[in-house]
């Protein structure tokens, strides 16, 4: 059963610079991970480490997604892949591949989502690539409604572990989760589903608040229910507590 991780972090550094620094976008410390980020890409270029400089750059283009800044996501993460293959290094090559899958899902753009996710799955098996394509897989096939294979990508990134098991993490895969219950006509479950991912205190709401699918549904709920039903189970998605509902999932 996955829980959502807590635990200190010293950077330093090294070379599992990367990993600290992305754990803390996860985490949500953005300002932290920027600063960290941003020495480690001095540090690395001065060194003519140029993977290492597309792993940081990657990491970069993360946290500007999570926080809504998809202009620089793109541009980070266009550069950390450009890097990557003039350097043949196969991890930042597949993280970025992904995160562009990720950025295509908020675009709608979903057969190119589909396509960027494999094609990171394909370039590395790292257990860090397959949590970022896990997620884009399933986003992008609740695009395209569908739904078998968005419950089967769901079901593996719960089965996985760290690092996207966090608050911001979990609360990621809420909305693809609430689409799942709505596309079975379980409506109540998925408004109080969406309700938790847009209102908890951790909630990544600089990316989730621009993707536009997951309006519509919502309209269509509020439709389906109607204002009233529709007021209530928002009202009680505020108050679900974030661990037991994913622990709930994981076992069910």
């Amino acid at each position: 059963m996955p829980r959502i991780v807590k635990r200190e972090i010293t950077l330093s550094p090294s070379a599992n610079i990367s990993s600290t620094c992305n754990y803390e976008v996860y985490a949500g410390n953005d300002t932290q991970a920027k600063s960290d980020l941003q020495e480690a890409i001095t540090i690395r270029d001065e060194l003519g480490y140029e993977a290492g400089v597309a792993i940081s750059l990657a990491g970069l283009g993360l946290a500007a997604f999570f926080q809504g800044g998809f202009s620089r996501a793109r541009m980070l993460v266009e550069d950390s892949l450009s890097r990557a293959t003039e350097s043949n290094s196969l991890f930042p090559k597949a993280t970025a591949l992904n995160m562009l899958g990720w950025l295509a899902v908020v675009e709608e753009d979903y057969d190119e989502a589909w396509r960027l996710c494999q094609a990171g799955l394909s370039v590395s098996q790292n257990p860090n690539i397959l949590l970022l394509a896990q997620l884009g897989l399933a986003m992008a096939a609740c695009g395209l409604e569908n739904y078998p294979s968005a419950r089967e990508y769901l079901a593996a990134w719960l089965k996985s572990g760290k690092p996207l098991h966090t608050p911001r993490g979990f609360l990621s895969c809420l909305p693809t989760l609430a689409i799942l219950h709505a596309s079975q006509d379980e409506s109540e479950r998925a408004v109080a589903l969406f309700a938790l991912a847009f209102t908890h205190p951790q909630s990544p709401t600089g990316w989730i608040t621009q993707w536009s699918l997951l309006q519509r549904w919502q309209s269509e709920l509020e439709l389906n229910l109607g204002p009233e039903r529709y007021a209530a189970a928002w009202k009680r998605g505020t108050k679900l507590d974030l661990e037991t509902v994913i622990s709930d999932v994981a076992v069910s």
